[in-house]
């Protein structure tokens, strides 16, 4: 599903590694590796952050019916996978194998992939657009921009960027933080549609999926060739609150020009 050279890595991530992310690989180690030359596909969420994406995914991979959706081609679980296997270098052929080994059901291999991550990728092991070959691939977005904005920034300044996750700081942020955010997502939204959306076959939206989850995922079961499911599960909270909506507010009062001082 990524066409790359057979070539190995080594390089440094100056970002910690996060204890879910260890605990996943540990937990991926325990199992029996199965085939994967029945691959028929797979299915791909494209997503910009903080639009919900690990939300849907924990949702989906409740079901149990099309593998595991995870940031597979995050940095982070790149040196987390060495560091559990004992690796020093990395090969993403090798990688991706020992993932799907673990992690596909029914045929699908699934993962979501940051617009971010994308871009970074394609450099980083010299590939190209003509290596996204999904059976299914969807792109989440988020329409309230600022919202999004906001609370990219404040997961920025916390690396909290999961609800169970632990703050290392707190959340208080300005303007600059936010417009800083903003500028990052509409970066990505750009990547996006000069280079993705010819590759993607649906779009889905923030709003649409946190008010009605069961409908929404179950399109993407049905897309994929799956039976609708009646629930799903999830660990991840909202983690926008009243600070979050004065932020927006007060970021939006600043762009019309009525707001001069940096959010208190």
């Amino acid at each position: 599903m990524i066409d790359t050279p057979q070539q190995n890595y080594r390089f440094e991530s100056t970002k910690q590694i996060k204890p879910h992310q260890i605990e996943l690989f540990e937990g991926l180690k325990k199992k029996e590796p199965q085939p994967v030359s029945s691959l028929d596909g797979g299915f791909l969420m494209i997503a910009t952050p903080r639009c919900g994406s690990t939300y849907l995914g924990e949702l989906l991979n409740s079901t149990g019916r099309i593998g595991t959706i995870e940031e597979w081609f995050n940095y982070e679980y790149f040196m987390a996978w060495m560091m559990v296997n004992g690796i020093e270098e990395f090969n993403l052929k090798d990688y991706l194998t020992w993932i799907a080994q673990r992690t596909a059901v029914n045929g699908v291999f699934s993962l979501k992939w940051h617009v971010g991550q994308i871009a970074e990728m394609f450099k980083q092991f010299n590939v190209g657009i003509e290596s996204i070959k999904w059976k299914r691939v969807i792109y989440l977005n988020r329409r309230k921009k600022i919202e999004q904005a906001v609370s990219l920034a404040k997961a920025i300044r916390t690396n909290q960027f999961r609800s169970y996750e632990t703050p290392e700081q707190d959340d208080h942020i300005d303007l600059h933080d936010i417009s800083f955010a903003l500028e990052r997502i509409c970066q990505q939204e750009k990547y996006f549609y000069q280079l993705l959306e010819s590759h993607t076959d649906l779009t889905y939206h923030y709003e649409e999926l946190v008010a009605d989850p069961v409908g929404q995922c179950n399109t993407i079961l049905r897309a994929l060739g799956q039976e609708p499911a009646s629930s799903y599960e999830t660990r991840v909270q909202k983690q926008a609150d009243e600070g979050s909506i004065g932020y927006a507010r007060a970021f939006m009062l600043n762009l019309l020009g009525e707001l001069h001082n940096e959010v208190s």
